[in-house]
Protein backbone atom coordinates (compact mmCIF):
# COMPACT_ATOMS: atom_id res chain seq x y z
CA UNK A 1 0.00 0.00 0.00
CA UNK A 2 1.42 3.45 -0.84
CA UNK A 3 2.81 5.29 2.19
CA UNK A 4 1.51 8.67 3.23
CA UNK A 5 3.76 11.70 3.10
CA UNK A 6 3.30 15.45 3.69
CA UNK A 7 4.24 16.31 0.10
CA UNK A 8 1.74 18.77 -1.31
CA UNK A 9 -0.04 18.68 -4.65
CA UNK A 10 -2.32 20.99 -6.56
CA UNK A 11 -5.39 19.72 -8.41
CA UNK A 12 -5.67 20.24 -12.18
CA UNK A 13 -7.67 22.64 -14.32
CA UNK A 14 -9.51 25.58 -12.89
CA UNK A 15 -8.93 24.31 -9.36
CA UNK A 16 -5.23 25.09 -9.83
CA UNK A 17 -6.02 28.79 -10.14
CA UNK A 18 -8.50 28.78 -7.26
CA UNK A 19 -6.08 27.06 -4.90
CA UNK A 20 -3.25 29.36 -5.89
CA UNK A 21 -5.36 32.45 -5.15
CA UNK A 22 -6.82 31.27 -1.88
CA UNK A 23 -3.70 29.59 -0.60
CA UNK A 24 -5.29 26.21 0.08
CA UNK A 25 -2.77 23.43 0.55
CA UNK A 26 -3.30 19.83 -0.34
CA UNK A 27 -1.45 16.69 0.67
CA UNK A 28 -0.43 13.68 -1.35
CA UNK A 29 0.88 10.19 -0.73
CA UNK A 30 3.98 8.51 -2.08
CA UNK A 31 3.97 6.34 -5.16
CA UNK A 32 1.29 8.36 -6.93
CA UNK A 33 0.18 6.54 -10.10
CA UNK A 34 0.14 8.27 -13.49
CA UNK A 35 -2.76 10.72 -13.86
CA UNK A 36 -4.96 9.22 -16.55
CA UNK A 37 -7.79 11.68 -15.99
CA UNK A 38 -8.66 13.83 -18.99
CA UNK A 39 -11.92 15.30 -17.70
CA UNK A 40 -11.92 18.45 -15.62
CA UNK A 41 -13.91 18.69 -12.42
CA UNK A 42 -15.23 21.60 -10.43
CA UNK A 43 -14.83 21.31 -6.68
CA UNK A 44 -17.73 22.62 -4.63
CA UNK A 45 -17.07 23.78 -1.10
CA UNK A 46 -19.24 24.54 1.88
CA UNK A 47 -18.02 26.63 4.76
CA UNK A 48 -19.72 28.65 7.47
CA UNK A 49 -19.50 32.41 7.04
CA UNK A 50 -18.19 32.85 10.57
CA UNK A 51 -15.51 30.22 9.94
CA UNK A 52 -14.58 31.92 6.67
CA UNK A 53 -14.29 35.28 8.43
CA UNK A 54 -12.10 33.76 11.14
CA UNK A 55 -9.80 32.27 8.50
CA UNK A 56 -9.56 35.59 6.66
CA UNK A 57 -8.79 37.45 9.89
CA UNK A 58 -6.20 34.85 10.78
CA UNK A 59 -4.54 35.17 7.37
CA UNK A 60 -4.14 38.95 7.82
CA UNK A 61 -2.68 38.68 11.31
CA UNK A 62 0.57 40.61 11.86
CA UNK A 63 1.98 37.90 14.12
CA UNK A 64 5.35 36.69 12.84
CA UNK A 65 5.30 33.46 14.83
CA UNK A 66 5.22 30.43 12.50
CA UNK A 67 1.98 28.45 12.67
CA UNK A 68 2.21 24.69 12.56
CA UNK A 69 0.30 23.29 9.61
CA UNK A 70 -2.45 21.16 11.14
CA UNK A 71 -4.75 20.76 8.13
CA UNK A 72 -5.84 17.17 7.64
CA UNK A 73 -7.86 15.87 4.70
CA UNK A 74 -10.06 12.80 4.65
CA UNK A 75 -11.21 11.52 1.27
CA UNK A 76 -14.45 9.51 1.37
CA UNK A 77 -16.40 7.63 -1.30
CA UNK A 78 -19.64 5.65 -1.39
CA UNK A 79 -20.47 2.10 -2.39
CA UNK A 80 -17.80 -0.18 -3.85
CA UNK A 81 -18.48 -3.69 -5.16
CA UNK A 82 -15.77 -5.71 -6.85
CA UNK A 83 -18.11 -8.49 -7.85
CA UNK A 84 -20.67 -9.37 -10.53
CA UNK A 85 -20.09 -7.29 -13.70
CA UNK A 86 -17.32 -5.29 -12.03
CA UNK A 87 -15.48 -8.53 -11.33
CA UNK A 88 -16.02 -9.70 -14.91
CA UNK A 89 -14.59 -6.45 -16.31
CA UNK A 90 -11.55 -6.71 -14.03
CA UNK A 91 -10.95 -10.32 -15.02
CA UNK A 92 -11.33 -9.66 -18.75
CA UNK A 93 -8.89 -6.73 -18.58
CA UNK A 94 -6.23 -8.59 -16.63
CA UNK A 95 -5.87 -5.45 -14.48
CA UNK A 96 -6.87 -6.12 -10.87
CA UNK A 97 -7.01 -2.39 -10.13
CA UNK A 98 -8.98 -1.42 -13.26
CA UNK A 99 -11.94 0.34 -11.58
CA UNK A 100 -9.69 2.78 -9.72
CA UNK A 101 -7.25 3.74 -12.48
CA UNK A 102 -8.80 7.09 -13.47
CA UNK A 103 -9.26 8.48 -9.96
CA UNK A 104 -6.57 6.82 -7.84
CA UNK A 105 -4.52 10.01 -7.65
CA UNK A 106 -7.45 11.90 -6.09
CA UNK A 107 -7.95 9.21 -3.47
CA UNK A 108 -4.24 9.18 -2.74
CA UNK A 109 -4.38 12.90 -1.98
CA UNK A 110 -6.10 12.34 1.37
CA UNK A 111 -4.27 11.90 4.63
CA UNK A 112 -6.92 9.26 5.34
CA UNK A 113 -9.01 7.55 2.62
CA UNK A 114 -12.34 5.85 3.40
CA UNK A 115 -14.98 3.89 1.47
CA UNK A 116 -17.73 1.30 1.86
CA UNK A 117 -16.69 -2.15 0.59
CA UNK A 118 -19.90 -3.99 -0.23
CA UNK A 119 -18.65 -7.46 -1.10
CA UNK A 120 -16.64 -9.83 1.09
CA UNK A 121 -13.31 -11.13 -0.14
CA UNK A 122 -13.06 -14.93 -0.35
CA UNK A 123 -10.67 -17.36 -2.07
CA UNK A 124 -13.29 -20.10 -2.46
CA UNK A 125 -15.77 -20.67 -5.28
CA UNK A 126 -16.07 -19.36 -8.81
CA UNK A 127 -16.16 -15.76 -9.98
CA UNK A 128 -19.58 -14.25 -9.26
CA UNK A 129 -21.16 -13.19 -12.54
CA UNK A 130 -24.74 -12.30 -11.68
CA UNK A 131 -27.33 -12.11 -8.94
CA UNK A 132 -27.45 -10.34 -5.59
CA UNK A 133 -24.89 -12.45 -3.73
CA UNK A 134 -21.52 -10.68 -3.96
CA UNK A 135 -17.97 -11.97 -3.53
CA UNK A 136 -14.72 -10.27 -4.49
CA UNK A 137 -11.66 -12.21 -5.63
CA UNK A 138 -8.75 -11.61 -3.21
CA UNK A 139 -6.54 -10.16 -5.96
CA UNK A 140 -9.08 -7.40 -6.59
CA UNK A 141 -7.84 -5.70 -3.41
CA UNK A 142 -5.10 -4.22 -5.58
CA UNK A 143 -7.53 -1.43 -6.49
CA UNK A 144 -7.87 -0.44 -2.83
CA UNK A 145 -4.13 -0.52 -2.22
CA UNK A 146 -3.37 1.40 -5.42
CA UNK A 147 -5.77 4.11 -4.27
CA UNK A 148 -4.37 4.25 -0.75
CA UNK A 149 -7.45 3.23 1.20
CA UNK A 150 -6.72 3.34 4.92
CA UNK A 151 -10.07 2.29 6.36
CA UNK A 152 -13.27 0.81 4.96
CA UNK A 153 -16.75 0.13 6.28
CA UNK A 154 -18.06 -3.42 6.24
CA UNK A 155 -21.42 -2.49 7.77
CA UNK A 156 -23.73 -3.10 4.83
CA UNK A 157 -26.29 -5.56 3.50
CA UNK A 158 -23.81 -7.62 1.45
CA UNK A 159 -20.82 -8.13 3.75
CA UNK A 160 -22.43 -11.32 5.12
CA UNK A 161 -23.28 -12.79 1.72
CA UNK A 162 -20.80 -15.61 2.43
CA UNK A 163 -21.44 -15.82 6.14
CA UNK A 164 -18.86 -16.01 8.88
CA UNK A 165 -16.30 -17.54 6.50
CA UNK A 166 -16.50 -14.56 4.16
CA UNK A 167 -16.31 -12.06 6.99
CA UNK A 168 -13.32 -13.73 8.65
CA UNK A 169 -11.43 -13.98 5.38
CA UNK A 170 -12.19 -10.32 4.65
CA UNK A 171 -10.92 -9.21 8.08
CA UNK A 172 -7.63 -11.04 7.58
CA UNK A 173 -7.21 -9.99 3.95
CA UNK A 174 -7.72 -6.30 4.74
CA UNK A 175 -5.36 -6.48 7.72
CA UNK A 176 -2.63 -8.16 5.66
CA UNK A 177 -2.89 -5.23 3.24
CA UNK A 178 -2.70 -2.60 6.00
CA UNK A 179 -6.33 -1.53 5.61
CA UNK A 180 -8.41 -1.08 8.75
CA UNK A 181 -12.13 -1.73 8.85
CA UNK A 182 -15.11 -0.67 10.93
CA UNK A 183 -18.67 -1.86 11.30
CA UNK A 184 -17.76 -5.56 11.59
CA UNK A 185 -15.82 -7.88 13.85
CA UNK A 186 -15.25 -11.40 15.10
CA UNK A 187 -18.18 -10.93 17.46
CA UNK A 188 -20.86 -8.35 18.10
CA UNK A 189 -18.74 -6.40 20.56
CA UNK A 190 -15.87 -6.06 18.07
CA UNK A 191 -18.29 -4.99 15.34
CA UNK A 192 -19.24 -1.96 17.40
CA UNK A 193 -15.64 -0.89 18.08
CA UNK A 194 -14.28 2.08 16.13
CA UNK A 195 -11.37 1.95 13.74
CA UNK A 196 -8.95 4.57 15.05
CA UNK A 197 -6.41 6.23 12.78
CA UNK A 198 -3.98 8.99 13.70
CA UNK A 199 -2.81 11.75 11.39
CA UNK A 200 -0.52 14.61 12.46
CA UNK A 201 -1.18 13.88 16.10
CA UNK A 202 -4.98 13.88 15.76
CA UNK A 203 -6.92 10.66 16.40
CA UNK A 204 -9.91 9.93 14.16
CA UNK A 205 -12.47 7.28 15.10
CA UNK A 206 -14.57 5.70 12.34
CA UNK A 207 -17.80 3.94 13.27
CA UNK A 208 -20.20 2.29 10.83
CA UNK A 209 -23.75 0.97 11.19
CA UNK A 210 -26.16 -0.60 8.71
CA UNK A 211 -29.91 -1.00 8.56
CA UNK A 212 -29.74 -4.67 7.43
CA UNK A 213 -27.47 -7.67 7.02
CA UNK A 214 -29.27 -8.79 3.87
CA UNK A 215 -30.26 -11.99 5.68
CA UNK A 216 -33.25 -10.72 7.63
CA UNK A 217 -31.01 -10.52 10.70
CA UNK A 218 -30.90 -14.32 10.96
CA UNK A 219 -27.41 -14.34 12.46
CA UNK A 220 -27.78 -11.26 14.60
CA UNK A 221 -28.85 -13.22 17.67
CA UNK A 222 -25.51 -15.01 18.13
CA UNK A 223 -23.25 -12.31 19.51
CA UNK A 224 -20.20 -14.59 19.66
CA UNK A 225 -19.94 -15.11 15.89
CA UNK A 226 -18.49 -12.76 13.25
CA UNK A 227 -21.04 -10.08 12.61
CA UNK A 228 -21.63 -6.52 11.46
CA UNK A 229 -22.86 -3.47 13.37
CA UNK A 230 -26.56 -2.78 13.09
CA UNK A 231 -28.01 0.61 13.71
CA UNK A 232 -30.00 -0.10 16.79
CA UNK A 233 -30.20 3.52 17.84
CA UNK A 234 -29.43 3.21 21.58
CA UNK A 235 -26.45 0.97 20.75
CA UNK A 236 -25.20 3.39 18.09
CA UNK A 237 -25.42 6.29 20.55
CA UNK A 238 -23.42 4.28 23.08
CA UNK A 239 -20.85 3.43 20.39
CA UNK A 240 -20.38 7.12 19.59
CA UNK A 241 -19.96 8.07 23.25
CA UNK A 242 -17.32 5.41 23.78
CA UNK A 243 -15.47 6.39 20.59
CA UNK A 244 -15.45 10.01 21.75
CA UNK A 245 -13.43 8.91 24.78
CA UNK A 246 -10.80 7.33 22.52
CA UNK A 247 -10.38 9.88 19.74
CA UNK A 248 -10.34 13.60 18.99
CA UNK A 249 -12.75 13.35 16.04
CA UNK A 250 -15.57 10.83 15.54
CA UNK A 251 -16.93 10.14 12.04
CA UNK A 252 -20.12 8.12 11.74
CA UNK A 253 -20.93 6.18 8.56
CA UNK A 254 -24.48 4.93 8.01
CA UNK A 255 -25.54 2.45 5.35
CA UNK A 256 -29.24 3.05 5.07
CA UNK A 257 -32.13 4.69 3.30
CA UNK A 258 -34.55 4.00 0.48
CA UNK A 259 -32.82 2.78 -2.67
CA UNK A 260 -33.00 4.95 -5.81
CA UNK A 261 -34.18 8.11 -4.07
CA UNK A 262 -32.58 11.54 -3.70
CA UNK A 263 -33.86 12.34 -0.22
CA UNK A 264 -33.19 10.65 3.12
CA UNK A 265 -36.01 8.81 4.82
CA UNK A 266 -37.04 9.82 8.38
CA UNK A 267 -35.04 6.95 9.90
CA UNK A 268 -31.83 8.26 8.32
CA UNK A 269 -32.47 11.73 9.65
CA UNK A 270 -33.29 10.41 13.12
CA UNK A 271 -30.11 8.32 13.19
CA UNK A 272 -27.86 11.13 11.96
CA UNK A 273 -29.27 13.61 14.46
CA UNK A 274 -28.98 11.13 17.33
CA UNK A 275 -25.32 10.27 16.72
CA UNK A 276 -24.45 13.95 16.42
CA UNK A 277 -26.25 14.59 19.70
CA UNK A 278 -24.11 11.78 21.15
CA UNK A 279 -20.88 13.43 20.01
CA UNK A 280 -20.23 12.52 16.37
CA UNK A 281 -18.42 15.31 14.53
CA UNK A 282 -19.58 14.34 11.04
CA UNK A 283 -22.02 11.86 9.46
CA UNK A 284 -21.58 10.38 5.98
CA UNK A 285 -23.54 7.67 4.25
CA UNK A 286 -24.49 5.61 1.21
CA UNK A 287 -26.70 2.68 0.13
CA UNK A 288 -29.39 4.51 -1.84
CA UNK A 289 -27.27 4.10 -5.02
CA UNK A 290 -28.09 7.75 -5.75
CA UNK A 291 -26.46 10.83 -4.28
CA UNK A 292 -28.68 12.42 -1.66
CA UNK A 293 -29.07 15.78 0.02
CA UNK A 294 -26.84 17.29 2.69
CA UNK A 295 -27.79 18.92 5.97
CA UNK A 296 -26.34 21.08 8.71
CA UNK A 297 -27.52 20.08 12.18
CA UNK A 298 -26.32 21.76 15.37
CA UNK A 299 -23.25 23.09 13.54
CA UNK A 300 -22.38 19.58 12.34
CA UNK A 301 -22.69 18.28 8.79
CA UNK A 302 -24.53 15.28 7.36
CA UNK A 303 -23.93 13.90 3.87
CA UNK A 304 -26.76 11.40 3.54
CA UNK A 305 -25.45 9.54 0.51
CA UNK A 306 -22.33 9.80 -1.62
CA UNK A 307 -23.92 7.48 -4.19
CA UNK A 308 -22.22 4.68 -6.07
CA UNK A 309 -18.47 4.74 -6.63
CA UNK A 310 -17.41 1.41 -8.14
CA UNK A 311 -20.60 -0.31 -9.26
CA UNK A 312 -22.23 -1.93 -12.29
CA UNK A 313 -25.68 -0.32 -12.26
CA UNK A 314 -25.63 1.35 -15.66
CA UNK A 315 -29.36 1.05 -16.24
CA UNK A 316 -29.99 4.65 -15.11
CA UNK A 317 -28.04 7.90 -15.05
CA UNK A 318 -28.52 8.33 -11.31
CA UNK A 319 -26.97 4.97 -10.47
CA UNK A 320 -23.90 5.90 -12.52
CA UNK A 321 -23.40 9.06 -10.45
CA UNK A 322 -21.48 9.59 -7.24
CA UNK A 323 -19.20 11.99 -5.43
CA UNK A 324 -15.75 11.90 -3.95
CA UNK A 325 -15.93 14.01 -0.81
CA UNK A 326 -12.78 15.63 0.53
CA UNK A 327 -13.27 16.55 4.17
CA UNK A 328 -10.86 19.04 5.67
CA UNK A 329 -10.07 19.43 9.34
CA UNK A 330 -8.07 22.26 10.85
CA UNK A 331 -6.56 20.61 13.89
CA UNK A 332 -9.63 18.92 15.43
CA UNK A 333 -12.32 21.04 13.78
CA UNK A 334 -14.07 20.17 10.53
CA UNK A 335 -14.22 23.31 8.42
CA UNK A 336 -14.46 22.49 4.72
CA UNK A 337 -15.81 19.88 2.33
CA UNK A 338 -15.14 19.53 -1.37
CA UNK A 339 -17.53 17.55 -3.59
CA UNK A 340 -15.96 16.01 -6.68
CA UNK A 341 -18.67 14.41 -8.86
CA UNK A 342 -17.88 11.23 -10.79
CA UNK A 343 -19.58 9.15 -13.49
CA UNK A 344 -19.22 5.37 -13.68
CA UNK A 345 -18.45 3.97 -17.13
CA UNK A 346 -18.01 0.50 -18.61
CA UNK A 347 -19.88 -1.04 -15.65
CA UNK A 348 -16.98 -0.52 -13.26
CA UNK A 349 -14.84 2.60 -13.63
CA UNK A 350 -15.56 6.08 -12.22
CA UNK A 351 -14.20 9.14 -14.01
CA UNK A 352 -14.44 12.83 -13.18
CA UNK A 353 -17.73 14.36 -14.31
CA UNK A 354 -17.89 17.07 -16.95
CA UNK A 355 -19.41 20.49 -16.35
CA UNK A 356 -22.97 19.53 -17.28
CA UNK A 357 -22.84 16.35 -15.22
CA UNK A 358 -21.41 18.23 -12.26
CA UNK A 359 -24.29 20.68 -12.27
CA UNK A 360 -26.89 17.90 -12.26
CA UNK A 361 -25.27 15.90 -9.47
CA UNK A 362 -24.73 18.87 -7.17
CA UNK A 363 -28.27 20.11 -7.79
CA UNK A 364 -29.57 16.74 -6.62
CA UNK A 365 -27.47 17.12 -3.47
CA UNK A 366 -28.85 20.65 -2.98
CA UNK A 367 -25.37 22.09 -3.48
CA UNK A 368 -24.60 24.97 -5.78
CA UNK A 369 -22.07 27.76 -6.04
CA UNK A 370 -18.45 27.79 -4.92
CA UNK A 371 -19.26 28.42 -1.25
CA UNK A 372 -22.30 26.58 0.05
CA UNK A 373 -23.69 27.45 3.48
CA UNK A 374 -25.91 24.64 4.71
Amino acid sequence: MPNKSPNKIIFAGTLLIIIALLGFKFFTKKDKPPDNTEEKSTVIEFLDNDQKEQEENSSTSTSSAPKENSEISIVAVGDIIMSRTVGIKITESGDNALPFRKIADILLAGDITFGNVEAPFLDQGELIREGMTFKAEPKFIEGLTLSGFDVVSLANNHSKNFGAEGLTYTFNHLASNDIKYCGAGNNSQEAHQPAILESKGIKFAFLAHTYSDGLDFKTHLDKDKPDIAFWDLPQAVEDIKKAKEQADVVISYMHAGQEYTAKPIPEQVEFAHAVIDAGADLVIGSHSHWVQTTEKYKDKYIIYSMGNFVFDQEWSQETKEGVIVKLKFDNRKFNLAEFIPVIIENYNQPRLANEKEIEKILKQMKLKGEIVNL
